[in-house]
């Protein structure tokens, strides 16, 4: 492990006044040093990603409002963000965003996958019913358990607690869309509404093992109110 950091302190004794600096360039970790050195602390570690490379890594702020920033290479690809959040009034404010290359994400969630992320997540709070928030995705050119997606968006739009997303990708044969509206300005029951399509399905490109080809238009339509399986009620409408 190597570290080379320079910054300040100021304000130290003036709690969530006080305001920090620090920058980290050139350095490396270990993990196995992370595990040696703070074992008290069970930092989890993935040996798989090899060492990790920080070209950057910085904190600006304050305890309670600050703005952080990291470029981190290791053995299963890279990835850099910026975070920055406010957590002086009542509701948060936030922004992050992030971006990927060729990642691997079998260490730390179970599925392979070379990811190239593009992606934000901007807003106020995070409760669903008072939330203003804005998800932008996109994983153009990236594979999921062997399965190779030309064109993978995200976008999803939150206000007055009505949350709309839209999901649209391309894989191989198979163009995909997905609508949703969750409504939770009522909090004894969620409203929700959903439109799938799918064209030319092709089942042998999602599951290789089955040796079927196909050509499916699919739509699924629907609405309903709570997710809780007592109370759950559901219309819904499947095309093929």
């Amino acid at each position: 492990t190597n570290l080379n950091a320079s910054g300040y302190l100021q304000n130290i004794l003036d709690g969530g006044e006080m305001n920090i600096l620090v920058s980290f360039r050139n350095s490396f970790i270990n993990q196995d040093d992370v595990t040696a050195l703070l074992p008290s602390l069970e930092i989890p570690t993935y040996k798989e990603y090899g060492v990790l490379r920080f070209d950057s890594l910085a904190y600006e702020g304050q305890p309670l409002n600050f703005t952080s920033n990291m470029l981190l290479q290791t053995d299963k690809g890279k990835v850099s963000g910026l975070v920055k959040m406010d957590l002086t009034g009542q509701d948060i404010v936030y922004d992050y965003q992030i971006r990927t290359t060729n990642l691997n994400l079998k260490p730390v969630a179970g599925i392979n996958t070379n990811l190239n992320l593009n992606g934000s997540l901007k807003g106020t709070g995070f409760s669903p019913e008072s939330l203003e928030t804005s998800i932008q995705l996109n994983a153009d050119a990236s594979t999921i358990e062997g399965i190779f997606f030309s064109d993978f968006n995200i976008t999803a739009e939150g206000s007055n607690g009505i949350m709309n997303t839209d999901v649209v990708f391309t894989s191989l044969e198979t163009q995909g869309r997905l609508n949703t509206e969750f409504n939770f300005t009522d909090s004894t029951a969620a409203k929700y509404n959903f439109d799938i399509l799918l064209t030319g399905f092709n089942i042998n490109d999602f599951a290789k093992q089955s040796g079927i080809n196909s050509e499916l238009n699919i739509s699924l339509k629907g609405d309903g109110e709570n997710f809780d399986m007592d109370n759950l009620n559901l219309f819904a409408v499947l095309e093929i």
